[in-house]
């Protein structure tokens, strides 16, 4: 009743070429549809084909006999359908589910049996409106289906549009970032040379001018390293190489630059790091950088003749840590809150030369996320504060927390599917065949060494499986590294299984348990 009370007039199509069974079909249906306040027209045909020739624009229902002279209506089901005129009921004599199949795979809407016409009258007005119900339910799924379509063709292009402007944008910030490093070397390389006195004396107010104009230069440097990583990060195109390191191997390549920061400023720089620590796992190069960010912020906002410090500690949650403890102004607790957020600054430093640009600890959020950690301060105002980033410890138990810990972080609602891919050249080792897929991957894709075959296990969010596999594939055969190896076989993809984020944790290391080999790099 809810669809019929919508309509006024109803056109009742009835094929049949047999008149007396149109005519009791005809009474039939007036008959089911007496109380329905539906205006009634009737129009009889002894052939779908005649039908068809004098179809209209209005709405209808068709009742079609199954059987005619020379075919059936299964033949002309498809053509009654695509007028879009309204559903098509299909009358027998003689009920068969071979028959039944055969209309329903033609389009009818439903279908019955001709006593059910001539002598149930409710049982027939029950297949009539939901056969009605069912059409406008159709059409409205139809007409849903040709917005949503639309909508996307829409989206779409505008997809495309903003895809077009952010990758503007990203070459834009690299290109300026690139072109400042060469004029940043030059002013920062003579000033040195004139506060050296090597174009002549400098008097003691010109050498306090020259460094300020090479603090500034640092300063510029490190700004231009962080727009950067900023925008590598936010388009998604930041490499990772995940590797085992020792914790000393961060500190010692960037320990020099580090303590002449802090000479410049009259601060101490103390290490206090133990000699035996477990290996991380982590892209050593943004662990690096994360140390450095927080060691240079430290320096800035400590005042002269203190100390900072770096430790390192083992935590009780698979991870090893690294703090840098300042004795700095400190911060109140809104500060700390929004301290990691783009371009926040902490309290302000006790020189006033000296300028945060507020990009760096939102950088270290992103990269201690990427080596599968966080970022934490800990402060008061008036007593300091410590920064930390933990990393986690390069066995298969803690990697796989830490990866999972940081897509629940980044609130994936997508599965987690895992690869495993082989090389079947065998002049492509494991570190080649891993270099290659670090290249093709992004930052949320995690990879881990199969020691039994020299594989890698992939795992990777937001993908489907057999076209990631593909497109790994596809790209493996456009890659400069098999034209240089000159390899002429593809890659063995296997999907190993896909599992929605709070169950992937045991699947994880049910599959990677005694398989997977890390060996350290230093």
């Amino acid at each position: 009743m809810e669809y019929v009370q919508t309509i006024s007039r109803l056109h009742v199509v009835i094929i049949d070429d047999d008149e007396d069974h149109a005519e009791l079909t005809r009474v039939a249906v007036g008959a089911a549809l007496r109380d329905a306040g539906v205006d009634l027209q009737f129009s009889e045909f002894s052939h779908p084909a005649q039908a068809l020739e004098a179809s209209t624009t209005e709405r209808c229902l068709f009742m079609c006999d199954y059987k005619f002279a020379s075919d059936t209506a299964a033949a002309w089901l498809p053509d009654l359908v695509d007028i879009d005129r309204g559903p098509a009921i299909v009358m027998t004599s003689c009920g068969h589910e071979d028959i039944a199949a055969a209309v329903f795979r033609r389009g009818a809407t439903d279908y019955i049996n001709k006593q059910t016409v001539f002598e149930q009258g409710d049982g027939l007005r029950h297949v009539i409106l939901d056969a009605l119900r069912r059409f406008n339910l159709e059409q409205t799924a139809r007409e849903l289906t040709r917005q949503l379509e639309r909508a996307n063709d829409d989206l779409r292009i505008k997809g495309d549009r903003l895809e077009l402007l952010s990758n503007s944008a990203h070459r834009f910030v690299e290109d300026v970032a690139h072109e400042f490093r060469t004029p940043l070397a030059v002013i920062q390389e003579f000033a040195s040379i004139m506060a050296d006195g090597i174009g002549g004396p400098v008097s003691e107010k010109q050498c306090e001018f020259l460094d300020f104009i090479g603090n500034a230069t640092r300063d510029l440097a490190q700004l231009v390293d962080d727009f950067l990583d900023s925008s590598k990060l936010r388009a998604g195109t930041l490499r990772v190489d995940r590797r085992a390191h020792d914790v000393h191997e961060i500190i010692d390549t960037c320990w020099t630059i580090l303590q002449r920061r802090a000479q410049r400023r009259d601060i101490t720089l103390v290490r206090d790091v133990p000699d035996e620590l477990p290996l991380v796992w982590i892209d050593i190069d943004k662990a690096r950088r994360t140390l450095t960010n927080l060691v240079v912020n430290a320096i800035k906002y400590a005042p002269t003749q203190t100390t900072v410090t770096v430790q390192a500690e083992v935590g009780d949650d698979h991870t090893v840590e690294l703090r840098v403890i300042d004795e700095g102004p400190g911060m109140s607790e809104l500060q700390r809150e929004q301290l990691f957020e783009r371009f926040r600054q902490g309290n302000a430093t006790h020189d006033s030369n000296t300028k945060s640009f507020g990009l760096g600890l939102s950088i270290v959020r992103e990269l201690t996320g990427i080596n599968l950690g966080l970022a934490k301060v800990r402060s008061r105002e008036g007593s300091g504060s410590t920064f930390s980033f933990s990393m986690p410890r390069a066995d298969t138990d803690s990697i796989i927390r830490g990866y999972l810990a940081w897509i629940d972080r980044q609130e994936e609602s997508t599965p987690i599917t895992m690869l495993h891919v082989e090389a079947l050249a065998p002049e492509m080792t494991q570190d080649d065949l891993q270099a290659f897929l670090g290249s093709v991957s992004r930052a949320t894709d995690l990879a881990l060494p199969v020691a039994e075959d020299g594989g890698v296990f992939l795992i990777g969010v937001g993908y489907r499986p057999q076209e990631w596999a593909d497109r790994i594939q596809e790209l493996y055969w456009e890659s400069a590294l098999r034209v240089l190896k000159q390899l002429d076989q593809p890659l063995r993809i296997t999907v190993l299984g896909v599992r929605q984020l709070e169950d992937a944790e045991s699947f994880l290391n049910d599959q990677l348990v005694h398989r997977v080999e890390i060996p350290s790099y230093g």
